[in-house]
C-alpha cells in the first residue's frame, strides 16, 4: 500500500491512492460490474495489464483533443446502451486529461449519474487534474464551455505510467507542477527552494514523480476551500487565460503546460510593468524557474501563433473571460496571487510584444 489521501467534496468524499501493484487493475477487471475505457494509446503500451478485462467491458479511445466534444459523449451513451449498462455498473478511465474529461463528464451526465475510477496515466494528470471534480468539453470553437463537477469515487496513481512518456509530455506536466507550488509560495526562501528544484529545466519521470504528491496536496487545500471554482480556486488558473489561446490558435501543437508557462512569463512581465513585483523576483521566476523548463528548441513554434489579433479572439471566447478588458491573474511581491480584470487590450498586444522578446521566441 502506497500513500493515500482522502480529498473533502460537497459531492461526495473521494480517495487518492499511490499505487505500485498492478493487481489494483486485476481487481477492477474482476468486478463484472466495471467497464474500461482506455486510451488505445495506452492499451497498446500496456496491454499486459489489461489482459483480465474482458472484450465486451473495454472500449478503447483514440485520445486527441478534437474528440473531446458532446458528439463524442452521445456515441459512447448508444455505446453503453447497446451494451445494456445499469445504473449499477461502474467506468473506470485510463488515461490522461482528455479521457478524464469525457469519461468525467459522461458519468455525471448518465442515469443522472453513475460511479466512475481515474487512473490517471499521463504526468499533467497525475499531479494535477485528476482531483477537483472539474469535467471539461469543448463545442465549437469555445474551450472547456461545457462541463459538470462530478469527482470519481477513487484515483489510483501509479507512476510506472510516466516511463513511456515523451519529453514533451513530461515538460507539460512539469508546467502545471511549477503552476501549483508558485500558488503555494509564502516568502522569498519558498522561490529559492522551487529555483533549486526547477532551475535545471526538469526532462524525466524520476526527476519529476517526486513532485506529485506535493502538487496534489497543494491543490487539495484550495479545491476544499472552493471546490466550485467561485473565488479562491481561481487562482490557479494562473498562466491559462494566455495559456489557452495559445493552445487553440496553435492547433494543440503546443502542449497544454508548455502553455501555461508561455502564460506564467506572460503574466509576471504585465505584473512588473505595473510594479506588483521587483525585477528580482521578476527575473528569479522567469528566468530561474519557468524558461528553463520551457524546452524552445523543441517546440517548433511559429509566428502566427503569436498574432494579438488571433490571440485576442480566442481569448474572447474563454469562459473566464467576464468582463470587456481581459483577467489575468497576475502576481504581488514574493509571489501572492491575485485575479485582475483591468487588463487592455492595449497592454495586451504592448506585453505580448515584451514577451516574445523576454522568451527569445525568434
Amino acid at each position: 500500500m502506497g500513500v493515500s489521501f482522502t480529498i473533502k467534496s460537497h459531492l461526495r468524499e473521494y480517495h487518492v491512492e499511490f499505487v505500485q501493484d498492478p493487481r489494483y487493475l486485476e481487481n477492477l477487471a474482476a468486478d463484472n460490474h466495471s467497464l474500461f475505457f482506455v486510451d488505445q494509446r495506452v492499451l497498446e503500451l500496456y496491454s499486459h495489464l489489461f489482459s483480465g478485462v474482458k472484450e465486451e467491458r473495454l472500449i478503447k479511445l483514440p485520445i486527441r483533443e478534437e474528440i473531446k466534444t458532446i458528439g463524442t459523449v452521445a456515441e459512447l451513451y448508444r455505446t453503453l446502451l447497446q451494451r445494456n449498462i445499469r445504473r449499477s455498473d461502474v467506468l473506470v478511465a485510463v488515461g490522461g486529461g482528455i479521457t478524464q474529461d469525457i469519461i468525467g463528464f459522461l458519468s455525471s451526465t448518465l442515469f443522472r449519474g453513475i460511479e466512475w475510477i481515474f487512473v490517471p496515466t499521463t504526468l499533467l494528470a497525475q499531479a494535477d487534474s485528476c482531483i477537483g471534480s472539474k469535467t471539461s468539453l469543448n463545442f465549437d470553437a469555445y474551450k472547456n464551455i461545457v462541463g459538470t463537477f462530478y469527482p470519481p469515487s477513487a484515483i489510483f496513481v501509479d507512476i510506472q505510467f510516466l516511463k513511456t512518456l515523451n519529453t514533451s509530455d513530461i515538460a507539460s506536466g512539469v508546467g502545471e507542477i511549477i503552476k501549483i507550488l508558485l500558488a503555494d509560495v509564502k516568502s522569498e526562501g519558498d522561490l529559492h527552494e522551487l529555483e533549486e528544484s526547477f532551475g535545471g529545466g526538469l526532462r524525466s519521470a524520476d526527476e519529476a514523480a517526486p513532485f506529485i504528491e506535493r502538487a496534489l496536496k497543494v491543490k487539495k487545500t484550495y479545491i476544499e476551500e472552493d471546490e466550485f471554482d467561485t473565488g479562491r480556486r481561481a487562482i490557479l488558473n494562473y498562466g491559462h487565460t494566455l495559456g489557452h489561446a495559445l493552445e487553440s490558435v496553435s492547433h494543440y501543437e503546443i502542449p497544454h503546460g508548455l502553455a501555461v508557462v508561455m502564460g506564467m512569463i506572460y503574466a509576471n512581465i504585465i505584473a512588473k510593468n505595473r510594479g506588483l513585483i521587483d525585477m528580482t523576483v521578476f527575473d528569479e521566476v522567469n528566468h530561474k524557474i519557468l524558461i528553463p523548463n520551457l524546452h524552445l528548441k523543441e517546440l517548433k513554434l511559429k509566428k502566427d501563433y503569436f498574432d494579438d489579433s488571433s490571440l485576442l479572439e480566442k481569448i474572447g471566447k474563454d469562459k473566464k473571460r467576464m468582463t470587456q478588458n481581459l483577467s489575468f491573474i497576475l502576481p504581488e511581491r514574493f509571489f501572492e496571487l491575485k485575479k485582475f480584470n483591468n487588463v487592455t487590450q492595449d497592454e495586451f498586444k504592448t506585453t505580448l510584444n515584451e514577451f516574445v522578446h523576454t522568451v527569445g521566441l525568434y
